[in-house]
C-alpha cells in the first residue's frame, strides 16, 4: 500500500461506473502555490477511472477568483476545473456549466513520463457544455479520442465583465484525435482571422475533423458571420481561406467514428438549449441517448438557420429540421393589432402564438417603415423603429414587437447594439395592458442611445433613471417581471443583478399583457435599429421546446 501511495501510476487502482450529477462545485484555492501557474488541486480530477458520467454540474472559482487579494494577484490560485487523466477511459461530460475559471479541462497528463498510461485510452465525449468567462483548455487534449458536439463556448477578447479573458479553446496536442461537431462559438472582440489559433489550435495531434460549427463575433462593425463544413475535411483547406495560418492542427482526418447513438442538433439550436438547460439544478436536453442519423447535414443546418428557420431540438430520435420555435415570425401581423380580452392566446415559443402576436408603430403619426427581423444563426432580433417612447400612453409612438403573456412571468433580453444619438432614441422592453387606445397601463425599461442611461417608466412617472445602471456601455440587459397585478421594469449591467424603481399596478381583471421590444428614434420619419439577443421567457403561459 505504501508503494501505491508513492507511485500510483505503477500500481493503478481503477475506479469504475461512477455518476457525478447535479452538484455546484467551487474549485479549491491554493494558499501557497509553487509558482505563478502551479496551483495544486482541481475542482474534479478523474484519475485511473473508467465508465464515468459527469452530468449537470456547475464548476467555477466561486467566491475565491484569482486576484482577490494583493497576495494572489501575481499567482494563479486554482488548477483545473475538471481534469481527466492517468489512463481514464470512457468518460462523458454533459449538460454542465464551466464559468469564471482559468485552466478549465485537461484530457491527458502530458507527452511523456506518466503519459504511458494514457496511450489507447481517454475515449471522451463532451456534449451540452457551456463555457462562459473561462480562459483556456476547452479542453487541452493528449492521447485522447475526443468527440465534442453541441456545446456552447462564450468568451471575451479584452476586458470581460464576467470571468476571465479568453485565450484559447480546443487545443489538440500530442497523440490526440478530435471530432468537433455542431458547436456554437459566441464571442466579443475575436476577429475572423483569429479563429484558428484562438478557438482551435494544436501541436503534434494525429487527427482532426470539424463540421457544422458556428462562430459569431461583434468584430468588423458588428458583422455576424458563420463558418460551416460539409463532412470530413483537410483542416488547412476546410477553414475559410487564410484563417488557419496560426494553427498547427493535424491535416489528417480522424480514423474513427463515434461508437454510440446520439442526438445531434444544429449549432444555433444547441446554443438555445444549453443556455436554458445546462448546469446544476436544470433539466437537460441531451442526457438521454437517442438514435443518431445522418439526415441532419451541415448544409441543412446552415441553410435553414441562415434563412431564419430553426432546427428541431426535441430529444426524440428524429433529427430532421423543423420550423417550430425560434422561427422568423412570418405569421405575425405586420401592424399593431389587438384581440379580444376574452381570448386566451396559445403560445409555444417567443412571438409564435396563434393569436394576438403583432408588431408596428403605435401611432399613425409615424410614417417611417419599421421592421423586425430574426437572425436565427445569431439568435438575435433586429428591430427598426421610429417615433417617440414617451412617459404616457399618448406619446407611445414607438415601434413595438409584442406577444401576449398571461399570469406571472419574467422576460429578459440583452441589448447588444443600438443606433441613433438623439436624447429620446431609446431601445428596451415594455409591457402594456393594450396596444390600442390611450388609457391602458404600462411599464418599460429602456436605454437612451445618447448617453447609455437606462430609465424606467410605469404609468407616467416620467421615465426616471434606475439607480446603478446609469451611463451604461453595451451590452446591457432589460427585463419585465410580473408578480400578481404588479409589473416591474428592471435593468442590469451584468445579466445577473437587476434593479428597478417601483412597479405599475395593472387592472385587477387584466389577465393578458402585451410584452416585447420597443425601439424609438425621436423622429416620425426616420428609424434607428437596435439588436436584442439572449431572450429568456419564464412563465407567461407559454412553453419553449
Amino acid at each position: 500500500m505504501d508503494r501505491c501511495r508513492q507511485n500510483g501510476d505503477e500500481y493503478p487502482t481503477w475506479t469504475r461506473n461512477i455518476i457525478i450529477r447535479n452538484l455546484v462545485i467551487d474549485t479549491p484555492w491554493d494558499v501557497n502555490p509553487e509558482g505563478s501557474a502551479d496551483a495544486y488541486a482541481d475542482g474534479v480530477t478523474i484519475s485511473r477511472s473508467q465508465n464515468i458520467w459527469v452530468d449537470h454540474v456547475s464548476i467555477s472559482d466561486g467566491d475565491t477568483p484569482d486576484g482577490i487579494s494583493t497576495n494572489s494577484s501575481s499567482k494563479t490560485r486554482h488548477d483545473g476545473a475538471l481534469d481527466i487523466v492517468r489512463g481514464s477511459d470512457y468518460v462523458t461530460l454533459s449538460n454542465s456549466f464551466f464559468g469564471d475559471h482559468g485552466k478549465t479541462t485537461l484530457v491527458g497528463n502530458g507527452d511523456s513520463g506518466r503519459a504511458w498510461s494514457d496511450q489507447d485510452r481517454l475515449h471522451v465525449t463532451f456534449t451540452g457544455l457551456w463555457w462562459k468567462g473561462v480562459q483556456s483548455r476547452h479542453p487541452l487534449t493528449r492521447f485522447s479520442q475526443l468527440h465534442t458536439y453541441n456545446n456552447l463556448m462564450q468568451g471575451v477578447i479584452g476586458t470581460p465583465t464576467y470571468g476571465h479573458k479568453f485565450e484559447n479553446g480546443v487545443d489538440v496536442r500530442y497523440g490526440s484525435s478530435v471530432f468537433a461537431e455542431n458547436n456554437f462559438h459566441l464571442f466579443t472582440g475575436l476577429k475572423t482571422t483569429e479563429v484558428c489559433g484562438k478557438l482551435i489550435d494544436g501541436k503534434d495531434g494525429i487527427g482532426f475533423r470539424t463540421r457544422g460549427n458556428y462562430f459569431i463575433s461583434d468584430k468588423e462593425n458588428g458583422k455576424d458571420w458563420a463558418l460551416t463544413w460539409t463532412g470530413p475535411v483537410n483542416v488547412d483547406s476546410g477553414f475559410a481561406a487564410g484563417t488557419c495560418t496560426k494553427a498547427s492542427l493535424p491535416t489528417a482526418d480522424i480514423t474513427w467514428e463515434p461508437p454510440y447513438q446520439y442526438n445531434l442538433v444544429c449549432a444555433p439550436q444547441a446554443r438555445r438549449d444549453i443556455e436554458k438547460y445546462s448546469g446544476a439544478g436544470r433539466i437537460g436536453k441531451y442526457a438521454t441517448a437517442g438514435a443518431h442519423t445522418d439526415t441532419l447535414s451541415e448544409d441543412s443546418c446552415y441553410e435553414n438557420n441562415r434563412l431564419g428557420e430553426s432546427s428541431g431540438g426535441s430529444s426524440s430520435s428524429s433529427s430532421s429540421a423543423s420550423s417550430s420555435s425560434g422561427s422568423s415570425d412570418s405569421s405575425s401581423s405586420s401592424s399593431a393589432s389587438s384581440s379580444s380580452e376574452g381570448a386566451t392566446p396559445v403560445c409555444t415559443a417567443a412571438f409564435t402564438c396563434d393569436t394576438s402576436v403583432g408588431e408596428g408603430h403605435m401611432s399613425s403619426n409615424v410614417t417611417a417603415n419599421g421592421a423586425s427581423n430574426y437572425d436565427s444563426v445569431a439568435q438575435a432580433w433586429l428591430i427598426d423603429g421610429a417615433g417617440v417612447m414617451g412617459s404616457n400612453a399618448n406619446s407611445y409612438n414607438h415601434y413595438f414587437k409584442y406577444m401576449p403573456l398571461t399570469g406571472d412571468f419574467t422576460v429578459t433580453a440583452r441589448i447588444t447594439a443600438q443606433g441613433g444619438n438623439n436624447a429620446n432614441a431609446r431601445a428596451g422592453m415594455l409591457a402594456a395592458e393594450a396596444v390600442t387606445g390611450s388609457s391602458y397601463k404600462y411599464a418599460w425599461a429602456a436605454r437612451y442611445s445618447s448617453n447609455g442611461e437606462i430609465r424606467a417608466s410605469s404609468n407616467g412617472n416620467n421615465g426616471s433613471a434606475i439607480a446603478g445602471v446609469g451611463n451604461t456601455v453595451l451590452p446591457t440587459w432589460v427585463r419585465i417581471r410580473r408578480s400578481g397585478n404588479n409589473v416591474y421594469a428592471e435593468a442590469s449591467t451584468d445579466g445577473t443583478n437587476f434593479v428597478n424603481r417601483g412597479s405599475a399596478t395593472m387592472t385587477s381583471t387584466q389577465s393578458t399583457l402585451y410584452v416585447g421590444f420597443g425601439v424609438s428614434s425621436n423622429s416620425n420619419t426616420a428609424t434607428v435599429q437596435a439588436t436584442f439577443d439572449s431572450l429568456q421567457i419564464d412563465g407567461g403561459g407559454i412553453t419553449q421546446p
